[in-house]
């Protein structure tokens, strides 16, 4: 399977680096919005995986240390902060690492749009292992505990093979929400309970394939669409909401109707799938369309 193409920033000058990870009462008040990792299996025994993180408003300030664990073995192709917004505005991040841990400084919670910083890292990791595994810790007590609102896995794979998501104990973790295609399949956890998963791929030519798989038929598409609606929605909501502002959401909600109805039209939704998201994104877009005559009215 070919991997995703990657515009390598130069990040030569970071390097490894024994300095101390910070403690908790450092990172006191530190939570994800979202966390999204997507992971490709290659032929050549090694694998690449992709990080996006979106922290959420507040809780990262300019003066703070954050914290990430990927594999000690990885290889860092890029790590890079941007607004969500103005994707061309990416800025290198600078890091170091102890062990498993990447340490890098925030670069804020929002960017000058008022929209909040994407941070993205890309690494490649050789596997050792008769049968390839990604394994992943997302918080670890005394070190970086960040309560996460939105976890989203995408697992890129071959038609014949199924992902298999597990605890650390073995025990197979249950999404709150499975999509599956051709060759990808992603997974999406609120606030998950678990702090560690492992990744492996099953052949369905040696394996049961369960009905699970088959529930869902959303695109990629959709689902980076509504994280972007969500954010948005997230970072407005204690504001009392300009004119401009709620026209941006309400542009956002009608983006996704018009991909809803593009999907349900190539048969990639059921009509069943279609009714549900049609019905919550037209309620979501009416009750800003409503706010904003109100505001116009005032």
């Amino acid at each position: 399977m070919q991997g995703p193409a990657l515009a390598l920033s130069n990040d030569s000058d970071n390097i490894s680096n024994p300095s101390a990870i910070s403690t908790d009462s450092e990172q006191a008040g530190v939570s994800e919005f979202s966390h999204l990792i997507e992971v490709y299996f290659e032929d050549d025994n090694y694998l690449v995986a992709s990080e996006s993180i979106v922290y959420s408003a507040s809780s990262a300030n300019n003066s703070q240390e954050l914290v990430l664990w990927i594999p000690e073995n990885a290889e860092i192709m890029q790590f890079q902060v941007t607004d969500m917004i103005a994707s061309t505005t990416a800025t290198s991040v600078n890091y170091s690492r102890t062990g498993d841990f990447v340490s890098f400084p925030s670069y804020g919670d929002t960017s000058s749009s008022g929209m909040p910083l994407l941070y993205g890292i890309r690494y490649v990791v050789q596997s050792h292992e008769e049968e390839q595994t990604f394994r992943k810790v997302i918080s670890e007590d005394g070190i970086f505990d960040y309560p996460v609102s939105r976890l989203i896995i995408i697992v890129h794979h071959e038609e014949s093979e199924i992902p298999a998501i597990t605890s650390v104990s073995g025990l197979q973790l249950v999404a709150d929400e499975v999509i599956s295609e051709m060759n990808y399949t992603s997974y999406a956890w609120s606030s998950p309970q678990f702090n560690e998963f492992s990744i492996t791929l099953i052949n369905q030519n040696s394996g049961t394939k369960t009905g699970m798989w088959d529930n869902y038929s959303l695109i990629v598409g959709i689902v980076l669409l509504i994280i972007v609606v969500a954010a948005a929605l997230f970072y407005k909501k204690n504001d009392s909401g300009s004119i401009s502002d709620l026209e941006d959401l309400y542009e956002a909600e009608l983006a996704v109707l018009a991909q809803i109805k593009e999907d349900r039209k190539k048969k990639k939704l059921s009509e069943e799938e279609f009714e549900n998201l049609h019905k919550k994104h037209s309620d979501s877009a009416l009750k800003i369309k409503n706010k904003m005559e109100k505001l116009k009215k005032t």
